[in-house]
């Protein structure tokens, strides 16, 4: 193994990870987008699942800001606290609209920010570059990222017609970043408050 193979290996394993059961679609694509080009997305895109990421991107922003303000005005954090409420429940609207209208695959991944596994009815080839639509159903969120095949091998036996399928992403703009590290902290958490209350 050479020393690119073992750092590669190294900044896999440094990124959070969790399973989760999320909508995922996938499509081979001949090539990754340049990170300065215009990417052509290869899925069915809603109104509605672009309006979810935007709000997202706009609730990222805003947090931060509001940390700050709560520092200076509680009353002012309180009353913008309550105005998050409110966007919240119409993306919870927007949300069951977009189930009921969009049928999605729902599968079990393991992810990361470096990329995630999750198991196809079909074997792809090592290298193959692919789109990815996610849903995140408890977040409200929605993105499309690209990525390519690390490793597909079958699991169980040679009939299964299954196989586990890990997939790298490709450089992740910023936001994409910081959205995807939010979701799998907060996964995280809500996960070990979980098991907490059970013990």
């Amino acid at each position: 193994m050479s020393d690119s193979d073992i750092s590669t290996d190294k900044e896999r394993r440094k990124f959070y990870r969790i399973t989760d059961a999320i909508g995922l679609e996938y499509k081979l694509i001949d090539h990754l987008p340049e990170s300065d080009e215009e990417a052509d997305v290869p899925f069915s895109v809603s109104g509605r699942f672009r309006l979810l990421n935007e709000l997202t991107r706009i609730d990222q922003e805003g947090s931060i800001l509001l940390r700050h303000i709560s520092d200076e005005d509680r009353n002012l954090a309180r009353y913008l606290g309550s105005q998050n409420k409110k966007i919240e429940t119409i993306a919870k609207l927007i949300v069951s609209e977009e189930i009921s209208r969009v049928p999605y695959t729902v599968r079990t991944v393991s992810l990361s920010e470096g990329g995630c596994s999750f198991i196809t009815e079909e074997q792809l080839d090592t290298d193959q570059n692919l789109a990815l639509k996610l849903f995140f159903f408890s977040s409200y969120l929605g993105m499309i990222l690209f990525g390519h095949v690390v490793e597909s091998h079958s699991i169980g036996d040679e009939d299964s017609g299954l196989f586990q399928t890990n997939v790298e992403f490709s450089e992740l703009s910023g936001p994409d970043r910081q959205m995807l590290a939010r979701y799998i902290i907060r996964r995280q958490a809500e996960k070990k408050r979980a098991d907490t209350e059970e013990d």
